[in-house]
């Protein structure tokens, strides 16, 4: 997956948290792919428990983000049935992920967005797209494999104001393979051809 920053996050720091999540939508879950962490006991706590069981526990059923997200919320997230329950793992097994101490919040969702398809005509108003047009200009956008191939991200974000480079991004092979988010309804921009000149 891949993160492009188009203002600093640390201007979004809350006080008093050890670490600040991007969210995915309006769920509580915590994701693992775009999060700020302070250097304190809490946070070292957290990620060496993660890594400590992940390396005793996890196999090609149980990702780490379900790793990630009990041991920060100390709930199950089972939403596809790969998720970390009491069910699957002794209560002793889970215990060791809730001894960090650590206090947690989320980015603005509108601020740090993850991938979506571009708004439809049928979307929900308050369904937040990527490109919606805000007051709040966004800092950071998630574009996953749920976009396409790692060119095709870079493609996509480059037409759309979050490559912030004054140079167009390294050589793209064109088409991008696996354009994910051709097919999705995404249009190319009048910066596609600057983009795409290297």
């Amino acid at each position: 997956s891949t993160s492009f920053f188009v203002q600093n996050p640390l201007y979004y720091d809350v006080q008093g948290t050890d670490v600040v999540f991007a969210a995915a939508g309006y769920g509580p879950f915590v994701e693992n792919s775009l999060f700020l962490a302070k250097p304190t006991a809490a946070s070292a706590r957290l990620f060496a428990a993660v890594v400590r069981w992940s390396i005793a526990n996890l196999n090609f059923t149980t990702g780490l983000q379900y790793v990630l997200d009990f041991a920060v919320r100390h709930q199950p997230d089972d939403r596809d049935g790969r998720g970390i329950t009491a069910a699957r793992f002794s209560e002793e097994a889970l215990e060791q992920l809730r001894q960090h101490g650590l206090t947690y919040t989320h980015f603005p969702l509108r601020r740090f967005m993850h991938y979506t398809t571009p708004r439809r005509e049928g979307t929900p108003r308050h369904f937040v797209c990527l490109g919606d047009l805000s007051e709040t200009p966004l800092v950071a956008a998630h574009l996953w494999s749920q976009a396409g191939s790692p060119d095709a991200r870079v493609l996509l974000a480059c037409q759309y104001n979050l490559w912030v480079s004054r140079e167009p991004p390294p050589r793209i092979e064109l088409p991008p393979e696996s354009c994910k988010w051709c097919k999705h309804g995404w249009r190319r921009t009048s910066r596609y051809d600057w983009c795409s000149s290297r």
